[in-house]
């Protein structure tokens, strides 16, 4: 910890009368909690909550889940008082967890996996991953996502999109540990996962469906997902998977494409069954599927 300089003493000393001056906050290059415990102990203020026993146990059980607000209105104290005291008798605010159920072996978790790997991003720190990121047209849709996290956040509008993004460092290198997701994934595809259930895989297949493919039900009934080209064993994975799934012949209909100087790969399937097949399995697995692409297809 830095030592206080005979200046910043000095700051303290004209500033703390019982009570603390806000101004010394723009005076001093100090956290607030740090300038309250330094001018407690130079007796300038008096804390306006005096700690009992049970006031500490209750703080010790409440700090690290309990919302700022709440334990001021608990005390009825300054929220630097409460830092104070919590930090003298060593409880730590346990960081936000948000993406845990990311982690979970359920098919709707591996679904929106598969849709951040298709149509998601992620923010990386010095090296490493800490945030991931969905911006869609579609609100309601990520409004399903956002309440199947159990999170308190909305879908923010961006331009003609809605966008959420969500930090939690340490769930966020799990998941890519996981599900073998790498950094600038655009051009660096994940291996397939092995040893994995399947209706998990198909269930995040589905999720890169709605968050990378195209579906057409009128002349032409197709279903087709078009990555760049680096992705095209992924791209060959995921048709011989879907086939053998559900125990359909037909041959995998694979093909490059150039356009607006990006080489991609698209993987097209005009089986109607096999389309309608992966509707019926995803609804009995209740996947939050993007209405958008799926109304269209009647089964």
């Amino acid at each position: 910890m830095k030592r206080w300089s005979n200046a910043e003493i000095k700051i303290i000393k004209e500033n703390c009368h019982r009570q603390i001056d806000k101004k010394i906050y723009s005076l001093l290059n100090r956290s607030p909690v740090s300038i309250y415990r330094k001018a407690y102990n130079m007796g300038l203020v008096n804390s306006s909550h005096k700690w009992t026993k049970d006031d500490l146990i209750y703080l010790s059980q409440n700090y690290k889940i309990s919302n700022k607000e709440h334990l001021i209105k608990k005390f009825n104290t300054s929220w630097a008082a409460i830092t104070s005291a919590a930090s003298t008798h060593g409880y730590k605010i346990q960081k936000p967890v948000y993406l845990q159920k990311l982690l979970e072996d359920t098919p709707e978790a591996y679904y929106w996996i598969g849709f951040i790997m298709a149509d998601g991003y992620l923010m990386y720190y010095n090296d490493k991953p800490h945030s991931i990121g969905i911006e869609i047209i579609d609100k309601e849709h990520l409004q399903k996502f956002i309440n199947f996290l159990n999170i308190d956040k909305v879908p923010l509008k961006k331009n003609n999109n809605y966008y959420v993004n969500i930090c939690d460092k340490q769930n966020v290198q799990k998941i890519t540990n996981k599900f073998n997701i790498k950094r600038k994934k655009t051009y660096n595809p994940p291996e397939p996962l092995i040893n994995v259930d399947k209706k998990l895989l198909l269930s995040l297949i589905t999720g890169f469906i709605d968050g990378d493919g195209s579906i057409y039900w009128k002349n032409i009934k197709r279903l087709q997902i078009e990555n760049n080209i680096n992705w095209k064993k992924y791209l060959e994975y995921i048709g011989d998977f879907l086939y053998n799934y559900f125990n359909i012949d037909g041959p995998i209909i694979l093909y490059d494409r150039h356009y607006n100087n990006v080489n991609t790969c698209v993987l097209a399937i005009s089986k109607n069954k096999l389309i309608k097949n992966i509707k019926t399995e995803a609804l009995k697995l209740n996947l939050p599927l993007l209405n958008r692409k799926w109304d269209k297809v009647s089964i």
